[in-house]
């Protein structure tokens, strides 16, 4: 039914693209620009692109294959769809993918998680200690639970639901956080518009980093938009 494509689209789309998990944000604090919302439209784009795009060429191939109908779900139905129209080149194609997929979702995890303890753990020797043992620790812990997962015979449903669940905490955790933020980002929003957009009025006194002086200034909008 469509109730349940939407209900599963929406759990699985944060997989894609992270929207709402508050993981991303993490990376895109490290890019060096001279106002947030600069980052926020990049954050925006790489959204547009890993899900509307890529997951819908991924669904249109399914459905114009005629492979939706066959009873197969799951990366199978992927896998399948491809392959009946590009033999062996369309498997090449998905295994392929899904290694990129699942080496640069684990690297990303890694720096995720070292951003933490640089910015939780304020010493450095420990901070470098605790680097240390999590660089063994991550890959071990992951490759345990992919032999417990293949061992017992695990169905992808439920490996899928303890996925999903295992979402549920930070999504709400990040959802209240946005909530309370939501007044900040206006304000910057708001602040963009004014610099580099001419739709309304420059506050010199507004700070566009928690940590620092604003570092643009109307010259500089002036500059980019010249």
């Amino acid at each position: 039914s469509v109730s349940l494509a939407m209900t599963t689209g929406f759990a699985r789309s944060v997989y894609s693209n992270e929207a709402g998990w508050g993981t991303s944000p993490m990376i895109h604090a490290s890019a060096r620009v001279d106002h947030p919302i600069k980052e926020g439209l990049v954050g925006v784009f790489e959204v547009f692109t890993s899900t509307f795009i890529i997951c819908t060429i991924t669904a249109l191939v399914v459905l114009v294959t005629g492979m939706w109908s066959t009873g197969i779900d799951g990366a199978n139905l992927t896998l399948t769809a491809f392959e009946s129209e590009l033999g062996m080149f369309g498997r090449i194609v998905i295994a392929v993918s899904v290694f990129l997929f699942g080496i640069t979702t684990a690297s990303g995890i890694y720096v995720q998680s070292e951003a933490i303890f640089n910015h939780v753990i304020k010493n450095p020797k420990a901070v470098k200690i605790v680097i240390t043992a999590y660089k063994f620790l991550y890959p071990m812990v992951a490759l345990i639970m992919v032999f417990i997962a293949v061992y017992n015979g695990l169905p992808g449903a439920t490996i899928w639901l303890f996925a999903d669940a295992s979402t549920a905490l930070p999504i709400l955790t990040n959802t209240a956080t946005l909530i309370v933020l939501f007044p900040v980002f206006l304000k910057l929003l708001n602040d963009y518009k004014a610099r580099y957009m001419n739709r309304g009025k420059v506050d010199p006194d507004m700070k566009v980093f928690y940590n620092e002086d604003s570092k643009v200034s109307e010259q500089e909008a002036k500059g980019e938009q010249q």
